[in-house]
């Protein structure tokens, strides 16, 4: 009666152990609020009922537990309903499971594929096996030039899910015009021009109106390195939709105040171009129990450790409760690995309800 359901409660203290645990001694549910709970209805047979919950509060609970001792012990109580589950030691294939899914975050530094630049003095010229290339602002009207670079995406896992994107391209030398010096780094969205054959007149259009990033260098008349650097979430969402896409980036730079000349990858291939993508993969892993058993309060100095079945009960009418533990080893997961969902599971061979909240 009342409560059936079965309750998830996070347990910080994690020295307790599966032969040593009793009533008396088992350890403190950390949390008043339940990171979850299920509800198994029994017919009074003796049957399989799997009881799983997913909920936020877990996911984030074990996250916890991974950036701290990697250790996850939870109990199940009921206050109206008493299931007896199976333990590692009486059937492991049915025992207490935690499936977490989570995500890596790895890198990966992607070299130009294209790199040339055009020029508005010559609009018919191709610059495609040029050692540099040249970014000139249109300055009290002078011929402008512009930057163009491509980067092939194909080798990015096609499930990654991009968390930043950072371009870089390094400079030998420059000169302000005054006014904004920066150089803006805009999203071309047709990538059918080719190193060999682009021009002034034919160049793809730039979505310059509403640039992915920018950077400013200052130049001191001299040639040495100057790298330009940007990480915006508009690049990265930009890279984002090109990998769901053709897995083709084409990227224009130009300013409307500073030359500057850069590298290509004919000219210099370490110091062309670069795109660098921090991106998060999804993986799940099932881990299985490493210590389950439960405790009554009939038996308060009893402990039932070794014990192949293991009981929920509900303190019904006052009748002593039972409660179950679990504990979970995250060690095997990725130290830096990023929780997005966690999901426990536990299978019961038989279940009574007292009436009332049925929830585990």
């Amino acid at each position: 009666g009342g409560d059936g359901n079965v309750y998830s409660y996070f347990v910080s203290d994690d020295s307790w152990t599966e032969t040593g645990v009793t009533w008396n001694n088992q350890p403190t549910a950390t949390t008043t609020a339940a990171l979850g709970s299920w509800w198994i209805w029994d017919d009074g047979t003796v049957h399989d009922m799997v009881g799983t919950t997913t909920t936020a509060a877990l996911t984030s609970q074990v996250q916890t537990e991974l950036d701290g001792d990697k250790t996850l012990s939870l109990m199940l109580s009921s206050p109206g309903y008493t299931t007896t589950y199976y333990t590692r030691e009486g059937d492991p294939a049915k025992a207490a499971s935690l499936t977490v899914t989570y995500e890596v975050p790895q890198t990966a530094t992607l070299n130009v594929v294209a790199d040339t630049w055009v020029s508005q003095a010559s609009p018919s010229a191709n610059y495609g096996t040029d050692g540099s290339m040249q970014v000139v602002p249109p300055w009290s009207g002078a011929p402008a030039g512009n930057v163009l670079v491509k980067f092939d995406l194909s080798s990015l896992p096609a499930g990654a899910v991009i968390s930043s994107a950072t371009l870089t391209a390094t400079a030998s030398t420059g000169f302000a015009y005054g006014g904004d010096g920066n150089v803006y780094g805009s999203f071309v969205a047709d990538d059918s021009w080719t190193e060999t054959g682009v021009t002034w007149s034919n160049q793809p259009t730039a979505n310059t109106a509403s640039p992915l990033g920018s950077w400013w260098l200052w130049d001191d008349g001299t040639v040495h390195d100057m790298v330009g650097t940007f990480t915006t979430p508009q690049l990265a969402a930009q890279v984002q939709t090109e990998l769901g896409g053709d897995k083709t980036l084409s990227l224009m730079l130009a300013s409307p105040g500073y030359t500057t000349t850069y590298y290509t990858r004919e000219g210099n291939p370490a110091k062309a171009a670069t795109l660098t993508v921090a991106y998060l993969m999804p993986e799940t892993k099932a881990i299985i129990v490493s210590a389950d058993t439960w405790v009554s309060q009939a038996s308060p100095d009893t402990n039932y450790g070794t014990d192949s079945s293991m009981q929920v009960v509900p303190p019904w009418s006052g009748a002593p409760a039972g409660n179950v533990l679990v504990k979970f080893d995250l060690s095997s997961l990725p130290a830096t690995a990023v929780i997005s969902s966690a999901t426990l599971t536990a299978t019961a061979s038989t279940g009574f309800a007292y009436g009332g909240d049925g929830n585990v």
